[in-house]
């Protein structure tokens, strides 16, 4: 028998390791519903997950939803593999307001798999992002555009906390 969900709720409190966390999802479909808030309430996240990161948020809005706070730090260097698939991402590259030609080579970074251009487009996957830690040992070409929606995300999300 499984404790009511105030208690699991209680108890996940202390469990801190991420790991853990997310192992905690596995054990039944209560569990993972009452507890994947928590599980991706604060994501580190380095150049070569990133990838991942992405695509998983893309693909489950809710996990784009519960995560609050981002750390994300890295060195450089693209992820694994030397194709990566972006042709589904168009529209959402274009949810930014930057020129084509800034686009075009967002898509050429992105199919070569740079850590700084899928970054950009796990950002717009946030939806309740509060705090925002990026580290990086160079200065990345889409650092720009990470911060304005970075901005705009953290701006979003304190204007619908006031209206609420």
């Amino acid at each position: 028998m499984f404790p009511n969900n105030d208690i699991l709720l209680l108890i996940s409190k202390y469990v801190n390791n991420q790991g853990d966390r997310l192992r905690l999802l596995l054990v039944c479909r209560n569990w993972y519903s009452l507890l994947l808030p928590k599980a991706h309430e604060t994501i580190s996240v380095d150049s070569h997950q990133i990838y991942f990161l992405a695509r998983s948020v893309q693909q489950n809005p809710k996990t784009g939803a519960a995560i609050r706070n981002l750390l994300a730090s890295w060195n450089g260097g693209a992820g694994p593999g030397d194709h990566y698939e972006v042709d589904t991402l168009r529209n959402n590259l274009r949810q930014t307001s930057e020129p084509d030609e800034n686009l075009d080579h967002w898509e050429a970074d992105l199919r070569t798999g740079c850590p700084d251009a899928w970054l950009a487009v796990f950002m717009l996957s946030l939806e309740s992002v509060k705090s925002i830690n990026l580290k990086f040992s160079y200065s990345p070409y889409f650092l720009s555009m990470v911060a304005r929606i970075a901005a705009d995300k953290i701006h979003s999300a304190r204007n619908q906390y006031c209206n609420n």
